[in-house]
């Protein structure tokens, strides 16, 4: 049964196992309503659970126990949910799924991009006076993870459309060319979105293994928000895909025979 703690602040060691999700331990966070709702209609047994002005769904995808949420547009709605689902729900790791804007030319529209790792680029700090130098290091994803949606993603999306790379965050819809040069150069970022890194943060706090699986629904320039619109539906689709196809390889095979598998995945990309 789905059940949230009754103590919302204890640490993730303090929560007795009976009022925990406890088996539920994959959590799979997007920022809109509409993009997970492929994955909840998929889910068995639905236990809906309200919080943070959000909902929670639990149930079963694919043989497996699952919490998916609508995390809400940007850093802090992301990071409060995963930080909610890692004291809540017990969870042991977590999926971030989506769309993400192109920074790297080679990319195109429908391309799947997993995160080797993730950047906050608007974490800055400027002004004289600053003796200690304020920053984030890139976020490293959970190699099992990122091997696992590689598998998935070279099951579900046609070849040479799938790469590892870099995903930046920010609370910014980036759509303009010179902007995107600037984040492309400074960071090496390949695609851009408002989420991920955010939750990679809390999950790297809380020792969470994590991956984020990214559809590019535009290119991050002065045409960026119509193409966002004309691909909105096509991209999610296909991002969701890929998590469906990861939770169907973890209940066929299992964690601990991925990464043989992946030899043959594609791992074409920047």
């Amino acid at each position: 049964m789905c059940r949230k703690s009754q103590t919302p602040w204890q640490t993730r060691e303090g929560l007795p196992a009976d009022t925990s999700v406890g088996a539920m331990s994959i959590a799979i966070m997007s920022a809109l309503q509409d993009e997970i709702k492929l994955l909840v209609d998929r889910m068995k047994n639905v236990q809906p659970v309200t919080a943070l002005r959000r909902v929670f769904y639990c149930g079963e995808i694919e043989g497996q126990k699952v919490v998916v949420v609508g995390s809400g547009v940007g850093k802090v709605k992301a990071s409060a949910c995963a930080q909610f689902l890692i004291d809540e729900f017990r969870i042991e790791e977590v999926i971030v799924f989506g769309l993400a804007g192109a920074l790297d030319s080679r990319l195109n529209i429908g391309d799947i991009v997993i995160s080797r790792k993730a950047i906050m680029h608007d974490y800055l700090v400027a002004g004289e006076g600053v003796n200690e130098e304020i920053r984030i290091d890139a976020i490293q994803a959970d190699e099992r993870l990122v091997e696992l949606a590689l598998l998935a993603s070279a099951n579900v999306a046609p070849k040479g459309s799938v790469h590892v790379g870099t995903v930046l965050t920010g609370d910014e819809a980036i759509a303009d060319s010179g902007r995107k040069a600037t984040l492309r150069q400074r960071f090496g970022g390949d695609c851009i979105e408002m989420e991920g890194a955010a939750a990679a943060l809390v999950c790297s706090l809380n020792y969470i293994p994590f991956v984020i699986v990214r559809g590019i629904s535009d290119l991050a320039d002065e045409k960026a928000h119509q193409q966002f619109e004309d691909t909105f539906h096509q991209v999610i689709d296909k991002s969701a895909h890929v998590v469906l196809e990861m939770l169907r390889i973890i209940s066929t095979a299992g964690h601990g025979e991925v990464a043989g598998r992946t030899l043959s995945a594609d791992r074409s990309g920047p």
